[in-house]
């Protein structure tokens, strides 16, 4: 399974950005919420079908070379919209960060042997990785007063599967991060408590 050195080149380049912003814990200004829930959506669909494509695409910039990866903005868009006052983009963003914490486990399994597959698990685990502290952050900063009662059972289920796939010691930093944020005013006890409960998700 091992790709080769060149192999190992061209997947990296495809997975190559920027490094992301962090996640913004204020509300998105968004002007067409009806068409981000829609990418949202088409995104998630494409992540079901045909999840080694959506995760290899790239776009090149004026000289050819690999500038951004559309793959890598959208994972990024989509925590950032986590916290988008319109209940249908928080939903369907939600949704689709799920679909692809899920699709990792898939990946892992490693129902194909064949490179590129191989190389987009690997973009999928480094994406997840990247936002997995602030997307804790805020959903357990959401779950403390900021979502609407719509956006709960979502935001539950993306909690849940990003803790499962988590290793211990992930999850915990970053559920102990999250707790520690001021939105959470039930005290020391409260916070011990969620954190045995989280730990035995």
């Amino acid at each position: 399974w091992a790709p080769t050195p060149e192999q190992q080149e061209q997947g990296e380049k495809a997975g190559e950005a920027s490094p992301p912003p962090p996640i913004q814990q204020s509300n998105t200004t968004n002007k067409s919420p009806d068409e981000l829930a829609a990418m949202f959506s088409l995104l998630t669909t494409s992540l079901l079908r045909c999840p080694v494509l959506l995760v290899n695409l790239s776009i090149g910039d004026a000289t050819g070379q690999v500038d951004i990866s559309p793959f890598a903005r959208s994972v990024q868009a989509a925590a950032v919209c986590t916290n988008e006052k319109e209940v249908d983009v928080a939903r369907s963003a939600m949704m689709f960060l799920k679909t692809l914490v899920d699709i990792k486990g898939t990946f892992e399994k490693g129902e194909r042997t064949d490179t590129a597959y191989k190389l987009a698990g690997d973009v999928v685990d480094s994406s997840i990785s990247r936002i997995r502290p602030d997307l804790v952050n805020a959903i357990l900063a959401g779950a403390c007063g900021h979502y609407p009662r719509e956006v709960l059972d979502p935001a539950a289920s993306l909690l849940y599967v990003l803790l499962r796939a988590s290793s211990p010691e992930e999850a915990e930093s970053a559920a102990t991060a999250a707790l520690e944020q001021d939105v959470f005013k039930l005290g020391g006890d409260a916070r011990r408590a969620l954190l045995v409960v989280l730990g035995k998700s």
